[in-house]
């Protein structure tokens, strides 16, 4: 189902959020020996719709009047707000060899340890926050990753050879 969000997006006053210049915060991917990729499923409809917002973004269908709880895919402030709860989360961990680009978590480390530190620290962040992973689109261990149209790996990160497909 599509629903044309152009109304009310028109009507939206804007959410000003930084989103990450994803060159410079892969500069803290060199050395990498382990990563770990994480993604979550169906990202937006996993974040709550305020209360106070739910009734401006109802739709008709010939079945009835449907009000969301969660945040459509489409809204002017979606991403803005994916970013910032993300950063919310995870905040002190990122940066650190921890990046997230909407959803999409990636972690390079210099040891398969700290690596797994790493891991359990994010999931269970994941796990506090009611946040649910994609069990296809995860890969806990490799020792090298795609990632955001890069591949990362010991040898550095290298333009990926394949679009991105998701």
């Amino acid at each position: 189902m599509t629903i044309d969000s152009r109304p009310i997006n028109a009507c939206t006053e804007l959410m000003s959020w930084p989103m990450p210049n994803l060159d410079s915060a892969m500069a803290c991917l060199v050395g990498t020996k382990a990563c770990f990729t994480l993604d979550w499923t169906k990202r937006y409809w996993q974040l709550p719709l305020h209360a106070d917002s739910q009734e401006f973004f109802s739709f008709m269908r010939s079945f009835g009047v449907y009000t969301p709880t969660r945040v459509l895919m489409g809204q002017t402030d979606a991403v803005a707000y994916c970013q910032s709860v993300v950063h919310e989360m995870l905040g002190e961990l990122l940066f650190c060899g921890l990046l997230e680009w909407l959803g999409d978590i990636l972690d390079s480390a210099k040891s398969v340890a700290s690596l797994l530190d790493l891991l359990n620290q994010v999931t269970a962040t994941c796990a506090e926050f009611g946040l649910k992973l994609s069990t296809k689109k995860c890969h806990f261990y490799s020792a090298e990753a795609e990632w955001c149209g890069k591949i990362i790996s010991a040898a550095g990160v290298t333009q990926s050879p394949n679009p991105r497909s998701d």
